[in-house]
């Protein structure tokens, strides 16, 4: 599992060559390198390539061999499938998991961060990145679909009201209010069910809820407050300034007998419970997001995020493995 990223790391002078020459590295600086086109074909050096016309473009599944089976042929300059959410068949887009603003305090200087890989025996444990997790995924209806919550997200966290930059450390939260409940409760919950459908992220596996999620995405409804909770925590440094350098994809956990998935992005930790009964020990969890537009935070040091605490536990056994 890829965790992206955390920005301003500073980049070594071989992986930071490679990416301006656009070459593919493999995380061994030792290794031969080989450029590749856009297309994933090979780059032979002095070899001028051939124009793509209609007569020599391949066009179906026969003439696209690596695509057999797939669901999937070139339409234009995007892949035909079948759309996750609507089902139809269309060309897709390059869906994000996590949408790109959320990135922005993870960017150094040159839109760079860093992308962690939680496996242990990973050959290269980190790499650098200059977008989040994408996939084609869903058709341009259904993108736009999933915008809207995300601009009124990013207008209501970002600028009006805001989440402050700094926390008051006399206490321990924040109420955010005004907040549209569904708008809110969607867009958390669309990062969600694109994680669960994208192959990138294999440790969200959100069984009969996947289908749910979907059906509330399709219909724009969010569901009664009991129904798939959604809390959060901002995530802060030493003097409570929030600290929006971490972006994780969900990583799976349990509360009692409830499954929970956890995230990191804009500045908090967020938590999906998937369950739509819940019981008697996290009936307030339902109050973190209320239908009148109230939103409550705990205050959380960063260093206690759970994927950070996960990437200190991989670093750890990395280094007894390695000696």
């Amino acid at each position: 599992m890829y965790t992206p990223a955390v920005g301003n790391v500073p980049a070594s002078p071989w992986r930071a060559g490679c990416w301006q020459a656009g070459l593919e590295t493999s995380g061994d600086p030792g290794a031969k390198w080989e450029k590749r086109d856009k297309y994933g074909v090979p780059k032979t050096p002095g070899v001028p390539r051939t124009p793509r016309t209609p007569q020599n473009s391949p066009r179906t599944p026969t003439e696209l061999p690596h695509l057999r089976g797939q669901g999937a042929v070139m339409g234009g300059t995007r892949p035909l499938g079948t759309c996750r959410l609507c089902g139809k068949e269309a060309s897709l887009c390059r869906s994000h998991i996590i949408p790109e603003f959320c990135y922005t305090s993870a960017y150094d200087s040159k839109h760079r961060a860093l992308q962690v890989n939680y496996e242990i025996d990973a050959r290269a444990p980190t790499r650098q990145v200059q977008k989040g997790l994408r996939e084609n995924m869903l058709c341009e209806a259904c993108e736009a679909r999933l915008s809207v919550w995300e601009h009124k997200f990013k207008e209501y966290w970002y600028t009006s009201p805001g989440l402050p930059p700094k926390m008051d450390l006399r206490y321990q939260g924040i109420l955010m209010e005004s907040a549209d409940y569904k708008s809110f409760k969607l867009f958390h919950l669309s990062i969600l069910w694109r994680a669960g459908e994208s192959r990138l992220c294999k440790s969200v596996s959100l069984g009969r809820y996947a289908e749910k999620i979907r059906q509330m995405l399709l219909a724009g409804d969010p569901g009664p407050q009991n129904i798939l909770p959604i809390i959060g925590t901002v995530l802060i440094q030493d003097d409570g300034s929030v600290f929006h350098g971490w972006v994780t994809s969900p990583m799976r956990q349990r509360y009692g007998p409830t499954r929970v998935y956890s995230a990191c992005y804009a500045g908090c930790e967020w938590f999906v419970f998937v369950t739509d009964h819940l019981s008697k020990e996290l009936a307030d969890v339902v109050k973190a997001l209320d239908k009148e537009g109230k939103v409550w935070l705990l205050y959380s040091p960063y260093q206690e995020a759970g994927s950070m605490k996960a990437l200190f536990n991989v670093m750890s056994a990395r280094r007894r493995k390695n000696g």
